[in-house]
């Protein structure tokens, strides 16, 4: 996940990570204090996944805006794409994709309600 995420995450848990367990890592520009669960870094998000997706283990879960999922979307590396929306409109914000991504064709997998949340769930075609 990005910094901003990852910040936004600790203020709405109230300081308390809710991945706690699971390996983490925090892309950020800034040195930060790494523990055995979150790993904060520089290196280059893909690259990063690269690494990961040939180690052992489960799915690598991406979490965060458009910032972070842009340079995965060019270079197709997502296959599944969980979407929340919160009843809210905003009328500006921070766009949940950048410009300039190739069309991509996705399937409806699951609907859950969370609350007054929607959580949509889509694979590639």
């Amino acid at each position: 996940m990005g910094k901003k995420t990852y910040d936004h995450v600790l203020v709405l848990t109230n300081n308390q990570y809710p991945y706690e367990g699971k390996t983490s890592y925090v892309f950020t520009r800034k040195e930060t204090s790494t523990n055995s669960d979150i790993h904060f870094t520089n290196e280059d998000p893909v690259s990063l996944a690269g690494k990961l997706k040939s180690q052992q283990g489960k799915d690598i879960w991406l979490v965060g805006g458009a910032g972070l999922l842009d340079s995965f979307m060019k270079k197709n590396l997502v296959d599944e794409y969980i979407i929340t929306t919160a009843p809210i409109i905003l009328g500006d914000g921070i766009p949940l994709f950048k410009t300039n991504n190739p069309e991509i064709r996705l399937k409806l997998k699951s609907t859950r309600q969370f609350g007054e949340f929607v959580q949509n769930h889509y694979v590639n075609v």
